[in-house]
């Protein structure tokens, strides 16, 4: 927020790089005034009223009581479709400020698909990426990119709730009494059922990442461009190649963060390791939960970006390199070894660990801000 507020420059470059100043610049804004605002009244910053003689003496044997049925925070909208319109939000945001880390991720997992290397680390990858192509390279795929999350990002959070409801959870249920197995479901299910539908839109973000990072011509000259050569070339089936990876990891992240941060935040609360309503609570569940989903997805998300990623064949419409999922994991772990399926882990954890922060701040603060029992 502090860096948006007063570097113009790099307001400038996303401004003219996702194209739409307007919408971008409103969300953007509204997104910092609810954070500061939340941070405004947050506990911590209330005076709190005098201690009697008896609760003072009580805070010596028992600083932090939750009680069983104690409403915990969450990051449950009121109803579906503010459930909807907030994971977009969220996820939008959290979308711009890590993509520069996810064009280098894609880009490390790219390498060594044809028996080249162009790479030799995180850093290398950075430096090469702005020295050969410019610094807005590093946001390459930024539109794609965006209208995925309005879509993926909002079904993904948006229907996690209703859908846990939907197979046998009741809506008054206290979270931390909700069978981690129903969670770990209603996860998988909302973000295989979100990828599937965003697979177009997560195809051209791929093809636009890794486009020109061999030093050729860039292919495509932006989303449009790419959106009309794929249909050319590929018809309009040619949009779901690389679904089947790309549900693949959509279920095991969903469930996997999802499950795990509502968890994970639940069973801190209760035994007072952290405490709720702050942020340092939501950066230690969100970059423990980051870490989890980086070792469960890598292997799908680095098939998928090679599947999607792969040179086409102009005439046939097929994939130079492989011809579906279960081809690209034999190649690679043929060709490369098993750890060749969690190339780019660190940018890829750099990136899930910031972005389920920011993620799960935003859900939480559009939450309270929004509720009906807030006071503003």
């Amino acid at each position: 927020t502090t860096l948006w507020q007063n570097s113009p420059k790099i307001r400038g470059a996303v401004y003219s790089t996702c194209g739409t100043q307007d919408v971008y610049r409103v969300s953007l804004e509204v997104l910092s005034k609810l954070i500061n605002r939340a941070r405004r009244q947050s506990p911590l910053r209330r005076q709190n009223p005098p201690a009697t003689s008896a609760q003072h003496a009580h805070t010596h044997t028992r600083t932090h009581i939750v009680a069983p049925h104690a409403a915990l925070p969450t990051m449950e909208a009121q109803n579906p479709l503010r459930g909807l319109a907030y994971g977009a939000i969220s996820s939008s945001f959290a979308e711009i400020v890590t993509l520069p880390i996810d064009v280098v991720k894609v880009r490390m997992q790219m390498q060594g698909a044809d028996g080249t290397r162009q790479y030799r680390g995180l850093t290398d990858a950075a430096v090469k990426t702005v020295r050969n192509e410019g610094v807005l390279s590093l946001w390459k795929g930024i539109q794609p990119a965006l209208v995925r999350q309005v879509v993926y990002g909002g079904l993904r959070y948006g229907m996690y709730a209703p859908i846990r409801n939907m197979i046998g959870v009741d809506a008054n249920t206290p979270k931390d009494q909700i069978p981690f197995t129903k969670k770990f479901l209603a996860g998988g299910l909302s973000g295989a059922l979100a990828a599937f539908i965003a697979n177009p839109m997560d195809l051209m973000k791929v093809r636009l990442q890794v486009d020109g990072m061999k030093g050729e011509p860039p292919k495509y000259r932006g989303m449009t461009h790419c959106f009309r050569t794929i249909v050319a070339e590929e018809g309009g089936l040619g949009f779901w190649k690389g679904s089947g990876p790309t549900m693949w990891r959509a279920t095991v992240l969903a469930a996997v963060e999802l499950s795990t941060y509502d968890e994970l935040k639940s069973q801190l609360i209760l035994h007072g390791i952290i405490t709720p309503n702050t942020v340092s609570g939501v950066l230690v569940s969100s970059f423990t939960t980051g870490f989890v989903c980086a070792v469960t997805s890598s292997p799908f998300d680095v098939v998928k970006s090679r599947v999607m990623g792969q040179p086409i064949c102009p005439h046939t419409g097929k994939g130079k390199l492989y011809t579906g999922m279960a081809d690209c994991f034999v190649k690679s772990i043929r060709n490369e070894g098993i750890l060749s399926l969690f190339k780019g882990f660190l940018p890829n954890w750099a990136r899930i660990g910031p972005r389920a922060v920011l993620c799960f701040l935003g859900q939480e603060v559009l939450n309270d801000f929004f509720s009906p029992n807030t006071q503003h």
